[in-house]
């Protein structure tokens, strides 16, 4: 019985660690997405385009750190 009252006596109960607060940068919504030009002709399809990817990587870059920062 003592034994058992000495193993008890070094359990140790484990705490979650406090949830980092996200930065600025990442609490942002994705911006609107971009109506496309009207008639939509090259070049500014192109332009279109390279816009839409642009903001979607940022977005999409922004999302996994935000996904990262958290336990």
């Amino acid at each position: 019985a003592p034994c058992l009252m000495l193993l008890v006596a070094c359990s140790t109960t484990r705490s979650t660690p406090p949830t980092p607060e996200l930065q600025a940068n990442l609490r942002q919504p994705c911006p609107p997405l971009p109506k496309p030009p009207t008639p939509l002709t090259d070049p500014e399809r192109a332009v279109w385009e390279n816009t839409m990817i642009a903001m979607y990587g940022d977005c999409a870059a922004r999302h996994l750190r935000s996904v990262e920062a958290r336990p």
